[in-house]
């Protein structure tokens, strides 16, 4: 296969063509580069495959460097994302990459993500396990962070409620929504039901759940 052209692209790439081709092949420059490759070199297809598994590794390392530059990310939530645009092999590598390099802590970004979720956004604990298993954190490592994050869940849900509603509903329609506002945002039928209680001395009953 004979070089025909080699046209740079947006993102560091370069676009390489061949003779009798109809579609350039999109490798990142540095890779073209080192390989020394030039328009009117012929270039094996064994040569060419390994050319776009080099391109792979470097341009998966540099997504997981971009994405850790803009927010901490645990193992498998970094993983899942840089699969969706590389092959497998080359996405595991980049993340091992920058895992040596110190820039991945599951337990630190868990425990951080514990305290934002709990104590700054409001959430219950139901509602912070989903988001931190959205999050590809691991089920025993969330048990952990969750146990081990201080919060005042009925200090917190009498704070959300008398901010949201004013005044706070007493009717039945009106603390069913209040009750069902709370239960998403991931906090226990008897948690709502005791803040209700201590707000407005307001009796909930069982079948209300």
């Amino acid at each position: 296969m004979i070089v025909t052209d080699l046209r740079k692209r947006r993102h560091r790439l370069t676009a390489l063509f061949f003779q009798g081709w109809e579609e350039a092949v999109l490798l990142d420059t540095e890779t073209l580069l080192l390989a020394g490759i030039r328009v009117g070199q012929e270039v094996s297809e064994e040569d060419l495959s390994a050319l776009q598994d080099k391109s792979n590794r470097n341009r998966a390392y540099e997504k997981a460097l971009y994405l850790l530059e803009y927010r901490p990310h645990s193992r498998q939530e970094l993983l899942n994302k840089v699969l969706r645009e590389y092959p497998e092999e080359a996405a595991l590598e980049a993340v091992e990459r920058v895992a040596e390099l110190g820039l991945l802590n599951d337990e630190q970004y868990a425990a951080d993500l514990a305290q934002e979720f709990l104590n700054r956004k409001g959430y219950g604990v139901h509602r912070a396990r989903q988001e931190l298993m959205r999050r590809g954190i691991d089920r025993d490592l969330i048990d952990t962070v969750l146990q081990n994050t201080e919060s005042d869940p009925e200090a917190q849900l009498i704070q959300i409620i008398t901010k949201k509603y004013k005044p706070v509903p007493t009717d039945r329609k009106g603390v069913e929504k209040v009750i069902a506002a709370m239960v998403r945002r991931g906090y226990e039928f008897s948690q709502v039901r005791h803040a209700l209680q201590q707000i407005a001395e307001i009796e909930v009953e069982e079948p209300w759940q």
